[in-house]
Order: structure tokens, then C-alpha cells, then sequence
């Protein structure tokens, strides 16, 4: 893990990546909207449909605003701002957000999403995000982390198939649910080695 204290504090904790940057990550507040609406139009088109499994030229406000105000209890997102992105108002530039949702009917389980601009993928951000993500399910009591890729994404499948227990796939339609059991592999085990591959695939990130 980097270091980071869980639960993150509202005003989050700014972090230091590789490439010397910083990165400030913070629970999202539903203030956030207008910013998770911009960060959306810098994800390329492919981007958007691994994500959200359909063609948007935009994120409705409906959908911002579902997005961002949350219980951050069965429904928890961060956001990662870029401070030091030139002409940009505080707290920075959008670069990424990250989600764990408990699901209804399985109160063990919560999916797990990420999602970084393109013109920021290759820094570090979705590593960090998916820590916290993994951090704050393991603490929460998850024993699954769930997420759901399309089948047309061979790569994702075939890294699947390699990895084994405590991965499982389920499902016969265009998409594919893949089962992470928490229960079987440490938070730091999944952050660090093909568990991670596999989540950040899932969430269409580049290495």
C-alpha cells in the first residue's frame, strides 16, 4: 500500500507520484458534479464505452448528480484533482474517480470501478485509486469485490483465465461478471500483483 490512512478524511490527502506530479484525493462531494462532467469529455470514445457499456457523447446532469451525492456508506466514490494542471481553479484539474458500490442484493459484495482521463492514464492514479478502493472494502467487512467487463474484451478474459482461485466469471450475455474474493487474497496482494492487472483492465487503464 502507499501509506495512505483509511478512511480518508473529507479533505482527502494529496500524494506524491512517481513522475513528481501530485495528485489530491479526496471523498467526492456532490459539488464535484460539474467537474466528473468535464473529466467525462476527456475520456476517449472508447474509454467512455468500457466504462459505462454504451455510446455517450456526454454525462447527463441526472447522472452527475447521482454520481456525486452519495450516503458514502453503500455507495462510496473518491475523486483524484490534478493541483497543478495550469489554468485551472482549485482544487485542480479532474483526473479520475473511483467507486465502490455495496450491491442490493448481496450485502457482502460491492462492485469496484475506476475510471482515469486518458490524457492521464500511465502515472500511478489508478493504482492508487484501486488501493483505496481495496483498502476501504477490506475494512469495510466486503468479502467480494465484483466487477463487470464486456466479453469482446479477449485480453481481459484470457488474463482471467491465467489467474485462477480466488477469481471466478459468471455470466452468458455481452458481458462478463468477474468475482475478486477478498476473503482469500490480502488488499495488498490485489494492489500488487495480477489481481491488479486484472482490476485495472476491468477499468480499461493503461499500465
Amino acid at each position: 500500500m502507499a501509506g495512505l490512512e483509511l478512511p480518508l478524511s473529507p479533505d482527502g490527502v494529496e500524494h506524491r507520484l512517481d513522475d513528481g506530479g501530485r495528485v489530491l484525493l479526496r471523498p467526492i462531494r456532490a459539488e464535484d458534479a460539474e467537474q466528473l462532467r468535464e473529466g467525462f469529455q476527456r475520456l476517449s470514445e472508447r474509454s467512455r464505452f468500457l466504462r459505462f457499456f454504451t455510446p455517450m457523447a456526454m454525462l447527463p446532469d441526472e447522472w452527475a448528480a447521482r454520481l456525486t451525492d452519495l450516503d458514502h456508506s453503500t455507495h462510496r466514490a473518491w475523486v483524484a484533482y490534478d493541483p497543478d494542471a495550469a489554468d485551472v481553479a482549485p482544487p485542480g484539474l479532474g483526473v479520475g474517480v473511483a467507486r465502490l458500490i455495496e450491491l442490493d442484493d448481496e450485502p457482502t459484495a460491492a462492485e469496484a470501478a475506476i475510471a482515469i482521463t486518458d490524457d492521464n492514464q500511465g502515472r500511478g492514479i489508478g493504482r492508487l485509486m484501486l488501493e483505496v478502493v481495496v483498502g476501504t472494502a477490506v475494512a469495510a467487512g466486503y468479502e467480494t469485490l465484483v466487477t463487470n467487463v464486456l466479453r469482446e474484451n479477449h485480453r481481459m478474459l484470457e488474463l482471467v483465465r491465467g489467474i485462477g482461485s480466488p477469481i471466478r466469471t459468471t455470466g452468458d450475455g455481452p458481458s462478463v461478471r468477474i468475482e475478486v474474493a477478498l476473503d482469500d487474497a490480502s488488499d495488498e496482494q490485489v494492489v500488487q500483483g495480477a489481481l491488479y492487472d486484472l482490476l485495472r483492465l476491468a477499468a480499461g487503464l493503461n499500465p
